[in-house]
């Protein structure tokens, strides 16, 4: 004999109601038929069964074919939504609603977003709301879970954890991330005010560091310092300098180094000045401000100080 639970909706109003009320009450292993039966009206009533398992619902809730109706009656239910797990296989399913998927995601921990975040089946929106959701909370998140969570976030995360100044085992974390690529590196290095040991890192990585893109992205970060940008610079194509002095002309060093390049490669000075003209005021805080009110033959003789005194204090310790 067949079960009815597994039947085509071709049963009398008598049989429907009774596997329907069937659905309500069902418990142990018989309850697997009805934890998998396709009938949205099953469906609906195997939701008010308080004697399923959890692995029976969350087997029941991560399906794919569920009526958003069923995520809007279990979100009213404590017996189903009490349960953590049940909130993270709810937010992992496509079908959830976006009304519900944004209390669930207020309602979970980082490390359950982040685990939600590295779904195959979640939506777009979906993470959207998980990015939004940790940016915020990254602000007051100790250094322990963020370092816990550079370990294995998405590429997008990892691209909200080097916002702004990120600390230098973060970064180290997030290196040995599989999910880490080149673009989240160079998006970080270029819009992250980075300490000078968090470059390093990235630097001297044996798998990173010797990345063109990376070395390109590393080259335009202003708090590397000079002598280090100057031998970067001699890794850089003529191309990429060209642009670089064109996007980043307010960078005074920058435009230095690259001319200082260009003329070592053969090129004349006019390559640089054709492209960045300098206004007035520029001109004016140039003169005012420090480094970037030196004149090219000052920046080299600077470098080629800072390279005879490397150079001096390695002899001094082989001594």
């Amino acid at each position: 004999m067949s079960n009815p639970a597994l039947q085509p909706a071709t049963e009398s109003p008598a049989q429907k109601a009774g596997l329907l009320d069937r659905a309500r009450t069902v418990c142990g292993d018989a309850a697997w038929v009805f934890v998998h039966n396709r009938d949205p009206d099953v469906a609906m009533a195997l939701v008010e069964n308080e004697q399923l398992t959890l692995i029976q619902r969350i087997k029941f809730i991560e399906r794919r074919d569920l009526n958003p109706r069923v995520f809007q009656r279990i979100h009213t239910l404590d017996h189903w939504w009490k349960s953590q797990s049940i909130r993270v296989a709810a937010a992992k399913n496509p079908r959830i609603p976006v009304a519900i998927l944004h209390p669930v995601v207020r309602s979970l921990d980082a490390f359950h977003l982040c685990d939600i975040a590295n779904s195959p089946y979640i939506t777009r929106d979906t993470l959207i709301v998980i990015e939004r959701t940790l940016q915020d909370r990254l602000k007051v998140m100790p250094i322990g879970q963020r370092i816990t969570m550079a370990r294995k976030a998405t590429p997008r995360i990892l691209e909200i954890l080097f916002k702004g100044s990120p600390h230098r085992f973060v970064v180290e974390a997030a290196l040995a991330n599989p999910r880490m690529n080149e673009r989240v590196l160079e998006v970080g290095l270029a819009q992250g005010d980075w300490e000078l040991r968090a470059l390093e890192l990235v630097l001297k990585h044996p798998e990173w560091g010797v990345r063109y893109p990376v070395r390109r992205a590393l080259f335009r970060n202003r708090r590397l310092e000079i002598g280090v940008r100057r031998e970067l610079a001699q890794e850089i194509t003529r191309q990429d300098l060209m642009e670089l002095v064109r996007i980043h002309h307010k960078d005074h060093t920058l435009i230095r180094i690259a001319t200082i390049e260009l003329e070592r490669r053969g090129y004349p000075d006019l390559h640089v000045k054709g492209i960045h003209k300098r206004t007035a005021s520029e001109e004016r805080v140039e003169r005012l401000d420090g480094p970037r009110g030196m004149s090219i033959d000052e920046l080299r003789a600077l470098m080629e100080r800072n390279t005879t005194e490397a150079g001096d204090s390695g002899e001094e310790q082989g001594d």
